[in-house]
């Protein structure tokens, strides 16, 4: 997201990848149910940084709703194995971002 120039920017950054799911026999609940169970959810990639990245987002929007633009760019990007991807990350954000507040909404 570009600034109005000359200013600081700021990074929102993460790792979006999980980790394997092998041996199948450590775990407690399906790895690809995502069970909720005593409002706790099960899976992979359940708890790990796509939360973090999702909070950035969060903060970044209320920054833009206070300031409109800020000086400086805000660059968000997640990292898988090591390499950078800008526009899946976002895609995956907006996605967690949507589905976050369409059930704060009900």
């Amino acid at each position: 997201l570009a600034g109005t120039g000359g200013g600081r920017s700021i990074a929102v950054s993460g790792h979006i990848d999980v980790v394997p799911v092998t041996p199948l026999d450590q775990w407690r609940y399906d790895p690809w149910g995502g069970e909720i169970v005593d409002d706790r959810m099960y899976g992979r990639g359940t708890l790990d940084m796509k939360g973090g990245l999702v909070a950035g987002l969060l903060a970044i929007h209320a920054v833009h709703d206070v300031y409109d633009r800020l000086p400086g760019d805000i660059v968000i990007r997640g990292e898988h194995g090591g390499f950078y991807f800008p526009i899946v990350t976002c895609l995956i954000i907006s996605a967690v971002l949507t589905l976050i507040l369409w059930i704060a909404g009900r």
